[in-house]
């Protein structure tokens, strides 16, 4: 069991930044073994029921609740499911026992990561270009890949001039790179050894990020990288921090993303995601107490959705984590989010404050404080809430930088 246990997590760690269908594929079994092998599972692998653990659960039912007496209760019930990814957290964290076993986590993820982000590059370089992110509906196909099998054009295509990575959507990818960069970061700032090494992973993850073309995702980097470089003031590594400049000066020496940067505080540019904001607020407003039901916020603000906003369907969400959650589950729903978001901070805090300097755990705890840092800031503008991807990846690097072993302490309970 035990070996079982090191391949399925190893391949866990690898895939998570790569793919969701593979993901999938070694989680869910995994999961249900650990389950419903219990008797065993839980004596040798114990779960943690901490306080991160009990303000989820008071939030499902907070939702459960919502979804009743929402507009579409078997709807609502169906995106709860979504939620339950958070059961990745539970998982990896009872599941990574030895500093070992983090170590090696933690190197396959960030390989996984690399290979995503120098897909990212070879896409933006490369220049194929595709309208749609399922369909093969090129827009532009250089006269030296026209030759190239389908399949290979398909994959390494940009969606309208960005780069998507292994994901179906740049915006999806941009957000499951942050923690491969929160990652770089804190070795960068933390670490006194292998320095090029993390300025090659942020090298890598920055050019990466800013080919997706993905603006709240540059919000998010640009802070995680304030934040690790505070941290780098009492380490003295402060003096590393110009070398990782290098994806900044791609973004102001490029035209058109000096225009896309620039959109970012232009209100006739982001004209429908300020009405989506609005229309957000109105049903909050309206609905306070438990919000409109998970997954109704399409049907509850298609009275103030125009014609162009209605033809694909609709808003699937109002393009913030936090109005939306607040729409659809109400205001208490939305306190008990930031209360996790705030709990899964304060334990890698915790956890930093309690390591010693230098060490592998003190430089893991700095990487989930910063990867929080990214989730946070991209939920201002984005979702990523009702993304399935963007949860499993976050999840998962709680459940790393948190687990419990003989290096560390568990300070979720």
């Amino acid at each position: 069991m035990d070996q079982i246990r090191v391949v399925a997590v190893s391949l866990l760690a690898f895939v998570a930044p790569l793919s969701i269908a593979a993901t999938s594929l070694i989680y869910f079994p995994l999961l249900i073994v650990y389950v419903f092998c219990a008797p065993w599972t839980f004596r040798w692998w114990p779960p943690q029921f901490g306080r991160i653990e009990k303000i989820f659960c008071a939030f499902i039912v907070v939702s459960a609740i919502s979804a009743v007496f929402g507009i579409d209760p078997i709807h609502s019930f169906k995106r709860i499911g979504r939620d339950t990814y958070f059961l990745m957290y539970v998982l990896v964290q009872a599941l990574l026992t030895t500093r070992k076993d983090q170590q090696r986590t933690t190197s396959l993820f960030l390989a996984g990561g690399v290979l995503a982000a120098a897909l990212a590059v070879l896409q933006a370089i490369i220049g194929l270009n595709k309208s749609d992110p399922h369909v093969a509906s090129f827009l532009f196909i250089p006269a030296f890949a026209r030759s190239w099998p389908h399949g290979i054009q398909n994959i390494l295509a940009l969606v309208n001039g960005r780069s998507p990575g292994p994901r179906s959507h740049p915006l999806t990818f941009a957000e499951t790179l942050l923690p491969i960069l929160g990652f770089g970061l804190a070795g960068l700032a933390q670490s006194r050894l292998s320095a090029w090494r993390h300025v090659g992973l942020i090298w890598l993850t920055g050019f990466a990020l800013v080919v997706t073309q993905s603006r709240g995702p540059w919000l998010a980097a640009v802070l995680m990288g304030l934040f690790a470089f505070l941290v780098s003031l009492r380490y003295g590594t402060w003096r590393r921090f110009p070398f990782i400049l290098a994806p900044v000066i791609l973004l102001l020496l490029s035209s058109d993303l000096r225009v896309r940067a620039h959109s970012i505080t232009n209100p006739e540019l982001n004209n429908e995601r300020l009405r989506m904001w609005q229309a957000g607020g109105h049903v909050i407003y309206n609905h306070p107490l438990l919000g409109v039901g998970p997954a109704n916020i399409n049907a509850a603000t298609l009275p103030m959705q125009n014609a162009h906003d209605r033809l694909d369907g609709g808003w699937a969400h109002v393009h913030s984590s936090y109005i939306n959650t607040a729409a659809e589950r109400g205001l208490p729903a939305l306190i008990l989010y930031l209360l996790l978001l705030w709990n899964f901070g304060y334990a890698c805090i915790q956890r930093y404050k309690n390591v010693a300097s230098g060490t592998f755990e003190k430089q893991l705890a700095l990487a989930g404080f910063l990867s929080l840092t990214g989730l946070v800031i991209a939920g201002f503008t984005e979702a990523t809430t009702n993304d399935s991807i963007v949860l499993m990846t976050f999840y998962f690097v709680f459940g790393l930088c948190l687990a419990v072993n003989e290096g560390g302490v568990c300070l979720s309970r």
